[in-house]
């Protein structure tokens, strides 16, 4: 199957080598063009061709209040679906049949989860404090578990160059909340279960304290949502907006983010060893 819908003939002709068809150009009421994509999991999608594009683009949209903060991810794929890591793994063990329901099956996995880390000693602060369900699926997580938060950044153009920074050849994409609703500490002590249940298919975010000089340097947000079955993966499209990062923006965003922000994988990972270099 293609991960692409078919090309009219003049587009097939401009056809550039990723897997990216030029559909059409749009226009806003002030004027401004910009490529639109069609793609089989995320639909329609604007494409900007440089960084000025897309600032310009971003810049359309309405900012409902002003204390809202938008979440951005980058992703090097625009393929890939919006699945965190206790989807993907439950996915690739579970038999079609038996992913009927989605959420259910997640949260028999969190619950399993969740015990086996206090049963093992690893629900407590080093004060002794317990930790709530969702402070230790952030610690889990930060030590490699599978779990159903999602990485974001209050960043958009560090998560550009996260979409950027592999697969130059692939068109990647910006992922963007735009209406996340923030936890209140009173939350954190809730189980999980209970949050998720109140607040239904809204997409919730929550920055906890830093769990290492990464978190920081990356200005981190976990998100988080009851899990759906779409085409587009796992978390609620709801109020979501997705932005194509074409080959022309990774280069772009590469360069820029490392001469004008500083970005490269010593400081967004400072700590990691980069053996890129080795012999």
């Amino acid at each position: 199957m293609m991960d692409v819908l078919p090309l009219r003939p003049w587009e097939a002709m401009h056809r550039p080598q990723h897997p990216c068809p030029h559909v059409e150009e749009w226009e806003d009421a002030g004027g401004r063009q910009f490529l639109i994509c069609e793609t089989r999991r995320f639909g329609p999608i604007v494409c900007p061709r440089s960084l000025e594009e897309l600032i310009r683009y971003v810049r359309t949209w309405n900012l409902q209040r002003e204390e809202d903060c938008w979440l951005w991810r980058g992703q090097a794929d625009y393929r890939w679906p919006l699945d965190p890591g206790a989807v993907r793994r439950l996915k690739t063990g579970l038999q079609t049949a038996y992913w009927g329901t989605p959420e259910a099956r997640v949260r028999e996995y969190e619950d399993e989860l969740l015990d086996h880390a206090r049963l093992t000693g690893h629900g407590s602060r080093p004060d002794r404090r317990e930790l709530s369900d969702l402070e230790l699926l952030a610690v889990l997580q930060h030590n490699g578990a599978a779990t159903r938060l999602l990485d974001f950044t209050s960043n958009m153009l560090m998560a550009l160059w996260f979409a950027a920074r592999e697969a130059p050849q692939i068109m990647g994409a910006l992922v963007c909340v735009r209406t996340a609703k923030r936890l209140r500490a009173s939350d954190l002590q809730r189980p999980l279960g209970e949050l998720l249940d109140e607040h239904g298919e809204t997409v919730l975010r929550w920055a906890p304290e830093p769990l290492s000089a990464r978190m920081l340097a990356q200005q981190s947000i976990l998100a988080f949502a009851p899990t759906c079955d779409e085409v587009w993966g796992a978390l609620p499209l709801q109020d979501v907006a997705i932005i194509g990062v074409p080959v022309t923006l990774k280069a772009e965003a590469l360069c820029w983010g490392r001469v004008l922000l500083g970005y490269s994988q010593e400081s967004l990972f400072p700590g990691s060893i980069d053996v890129s270099m080795g012999g």
